[in-house]
């Protein structure tokens, strides 16, 4: 009974770490960066304590599958997190315009002459 209560927390954790990593990345909150690090670090946990048990289901056959699921209960809210704390993710420039400013600035600016002969 422990065992299953152990994958069952460890699969909500997994989830919840790829959940509140992304909402870190997409929305560039630091609660949701915060959160995710939570729940990564709970699954890091978990893996660190059964890393007998993990490379062993690395290693099997069958359940290589399940132990790689496993990892990347890790590896993808890391990626996320680190990517969540860039400068400038889209590399659009270094304007510190927002999309607002930008888009009025492009609307008010001045007509352009375009020369057609050349």
């Amino acid at each position: 009974m422990g065992v299953l209560l152990g994958f069952i927390l460890l699969f909500l954790g997994g989830i919840g770490a790829i959940i509140f990593s992304l909402l870190a990345h997409r929305l560039k909150e630091n609660i949701y960066f915060i959160l995710g690090c939570v729940f990564t670090g709970l699954v890091l946990i978990y893996i660190l304590f059964n890393w007998e048990y993990i490379w062993y289901m690395l290693q099997s056959g069958p359940s290589a599958l399940f132990g790689l699921v496993i990892l990347s209960f890790v590896a993808i809210p890391v990626v996320f997190l680190i990517l969540s704390k860039q400068k400038n993710p889209s590399g659009s420039g270094d304007s510190d315009l927002t999309d607002d400013a930008f888009l009025d600035e492009i609307i008010n600016a001045e007509d352009e002459e375009i020369d057609y002969e050349s």
